[in-house]
């Protein structure tokens, strides 16, 4: 379900890089996605979620339904993306047929000149302007007049990524020094001690009007990993073989591995879904992640119940209900194997 790896919208970044910055320069810069006009539609845009079926990209709903049949080489999210830095309402951009274009929550083309931005997100450029260097092996910072702020002293660091704390935006970078990994901020606060034999996070998160989106700081110690917030807080204490935090997490939902299965717990380490796949995803903004349980891949909702399965006949991708009825393609499978037909 994770389409993030295929974004059309990557050629569109610089540009809209350079419009915000000259918002900021002239003090112009909007916050929130607030809907300007509703777009009428089947669907809410927070019901879909991209899918792949048969090396195509398509999406899905609550349901496990298909409204948006697979026929896109690439897919955003529907509404605000953080990857191309702008927020839209009821639109989503896909590449068909070799061009990038829009749909709407029908799945139908809509001309690019109808697809109205509705605002920027908050976007702030100076942390971005918090240089590391390296020398002699070890890495420092510098501030955007080029001064040392950090001698080179760092056995290792990652970029600064962002999330949004209480609707502002916050910057942290992760930095290894005397064999530990911590946190520090963009005014260099150190917001996670360094005293971690490994960490994860996502690299950067964009708000996204009233969504709840969240990045999580993975950390290992002793063995077990737990996870903190971007603020620093604690929230479960390292005791599980493995954490996912290469992506945001939705829902309040945190998927955690334990005695070789994964499940799901809350910011407050409580299991929610008790662990029993075998592989998993993040929750989806329409509620559904993809899971593996003892051979079977399917999409749970925040319950942990199953909605679809995944399943191949003939070589082909379909999905079937709980029951096990074929519940797309709507076309019956031809007897030769070779493709759907009615």
């Amino acid at each position: 379900m994770n389409a993030l790896s295929d974004y059309p919208g990557k050629k569109k970044w610089i540009t809209r890089l350079v419009a915000v910055i000259l918002a900021l320069s002239t003090g112009v810069l909007v916050s929130g996605c607030t809907s300007v006009n509703e777009v009428e539609s089947e669907y809410k845009q927070e019901e879909l979620a991209p899918i792949r079926l048969n090396g195509k990209w398509g999406y899905i709903n609550t349901q496990g339904e298909i409204p948006i049949e697979p026929e896109f080489k690439k897919v955003e999210d529907f509404g605000c993306y953080y990857f191309d830095l702008y927020c839209y309402n009821g639109f989503a951009s896909v590449e068909k047929d070799g061009k990038l274009v829009y749909i709407n929550t029908k799945g139908k083309v809509i001309p690019e000149k109808e697809v109205e931005i509705i605002d920027w997100p908050i976007f702030e450029i100076c942390p971005r302007s918090l240089d590391f260097f390296y020398e002699n092996g070890k890495y420092g910072l510098t501030n955007p007049q080029g001064e040392v702020i950090i001698p080179p002293r760092l056995e290792g660091m990652v970029s600064f990524a962002s999330s949004t704390v209480d609707g502002e935006i916050v910057y942290f970078a992760a930095v290894k020094e005397n064999g530990k990994w911590g946190f520090i901020n963009h005014q260099l606060k150190e917001i996670i001690p360094l005293q971690f034999e490994e960490v994860r996070t996502s690299t950067y998160t964009l708000p996204c009007g009233k969504e709840a989106v969240h990045n999580l700081i993975a950390v290992k110690e002793n063995g077990k990993w737990g996870c903190f917030n971007t603020e620093g807080k604690l929230l479960v204490k390292p005791r599980f073989e493995d954490i996912w935090a290469n992506n945001v997490y939705r829902h309040n939902l945190i998927a955690v591995k334990e005695n070789g299965k994964w499940g799901y717990i809350n910011e407050n380490g409580e299991v929610i879904i008790a662990p029993r796949f075998d592989r998993v995803e993040n929750f989806a903004r329409n509620g559904l992640a993809e899971v593996v349980e003892d051979g079977k891949t399917g999409f749970i909702n925040v319950k942990g119940e199953f909605v679809v399965f995944r399943d191949k006949i003939c070589d082909l991708d379909v999905l079937k209900n709980p029951q096990g009825k074929i519940i797309w393609p709507k076309k019956n499978i031809g007897k030769n194997c070779n493709e759907p037909k009615s």
